[in-house]
């Protein structure tokens, strides 16, 4: 069996699809709840935005 990618995904499922929330969700909600340090946030915020 060949795999083309792996997702990284948390125990909690996401409100709208009911489906585990993936790693961006995840940063997205550490971002939110101000959780992230602010260069972490600005980094991510630069990754997500590519």
């Amino acid at each position: 069996m060949d795999f083309k990618y792996v997702r990284i995904q948390e125990r909690e499922n996401a409100y709208m699809t009911k489906y585990p929330k993936g790693i961006f969700g995840m940063c997205w909600r550490l971002v939110l709840d101000g959780k992230m340090s602010e260069a972490d946030s600005e980094e991510f915020k630069a990754i997500d935005s590519r």
